[in-house]
């Protein structure tokens, strides 16, 4: 019954890449409605575990269940309608406006052609985004902040339960890593679980409710110590200084 509570349960897992092993003995739980990050150095397997989780690969050893239930269980409609996934790279091959690319993501409701549900599905997540001016825009031609932002958009469209995300903040500037966390955040107050893997540790002690270390191989949890107090963030980071404004508190890495 306990399963229920959690987002994801993960049992034993282990992946491997042909004969490279990135993920051994997992095991580790995630609890629904927080924001959740995945920290750990480039290689670590931040993106493997979003991936794995999201269904995208398979071939993976031991159990992992979503909500209550065994991942390789569910429906594929299903599924896609309660997990929305944002992937760190998207290079649309045609020149399609913002409003097509957000009505591809009502693909799992959709037979034939897209309903008018579907397409009031996207006039809400568009309004609730504040999003219009792009409307009509080609996705191709936007910013790097302000794709990312169609791209959530795209996946909000289903109204998802649990969302997936590589990277969102993956070559934004500052203001717009700002923006689209802020954006996060907000969707976790409403009810949304969000599992996230970034690589900068300061914006994940600002926006993450729970941070899971990924090191060695493994996911970890430190229930006893702040993040930037945790022995395991020297794992990932070795040298480097905290330092406070009172509220919070920031790494930066040592000098030598």
């Amino acid at each position: 019954m306990e399963s229920l509570m959690n987002a994801f349960s993960l049992n034993n897992v282990a992946y491997s890449y042909t004969h490279q092993s990135v993920i051994e003995n997992v095991t580790i739980e995630i609890a629904q409605g927080k924001l959740t990050v995945l920290l750990g150095r480039n290689g670590s397997g931040k993106s493997t575990l979003i991936r794995l989780l999201a269904r995208l690969i398979s071939g993976y050893s031991g159990s992992i269940q979503c909500t209550g239930k065994e991942l390789s269980s569910w429906n594929s409609r299903e599924f896609s309608q309660m997990v929305g996934y944002v992937g760190q790279h998207h290079r649309p091959i045609f020149p399609f406006s913002v409003e097509d690319v957000i009505l591809t993501g009502r693909a799992c409701y959709v037979d034939f052609l897209p309903s008018k549900k579907d397409h009031d599905a996207v006039d809400e997540i568009i309004h609730e985004l504040d999003l219009n001016f792009f409307r009509n825009r080609i996705y191709s031609e936007l910013s790097g902040g302000e794709q990312q932002m169609i791209l959530l958009a795209r996946s909000l469209v289903n109204k998802p339960s649990i969302l997936l995300l590589d990277e969102p903040t993956n070559h934004l500037d500052f203001t717009n890593q700002n923006r689209i966390l802020t954006l996060i955040k907000t969707l976790v107050k409403k009810g949304i679980t969000v599992i996230s893997a970034l690589h900068d540790p300061n914006l994940a002690f600002l926006f993450g409710d729970d941070i899971l270390f990924l090191y060695n191989k493994n996911v970890l949890r430190d229930d006893e110590n702040k993040a930037w107090d945790s022995p395991l963030l020297k794992l990932i980071i070795p040298s480097f200084d905290v330092i406070s404004d009172g509220n919070n508190s920031f790494v930066i890495p040592q000098r030598n």
